[in-house]
């Protein structure tokens, strides 16, 4: 497993546990915490997919990643 595995895995897992927990606990967050996690996971997860060889399923999360991080730039500014 590489280090890109461990990785994904573990922002996967904090970001599904940090959603599931915000239905329990009645707390204001900010909506570019979540992107923020959406936007690593699929750049990360675009990263793997190409050093694996499947570069459509990898360019295409690396693509939408980046059109994420770019609105959410916009929205902020």
């Amino acid at each position: 497993m590489s280090i890109l595995s461990k990785l994904n895995t573990i922002i996967a897992v904090f970001a599904i546990g940090f959603c599931v927990s915000l239905f329990f606990i009645d707390i204001e967050l900010p909506f570019n915490v979540i992107n923020t996690f959406l936007t690593t996971m699929l750049l990360l997860f675009g990263i793997e997919k190409v050093k694996a060889d499947d570069n459509k399923l990898g360019y295409l999360y690396i693509i939408t990643g980046t059109i994420i991080f770019s609105v959410m730039i916009f929205t902020l500014f």
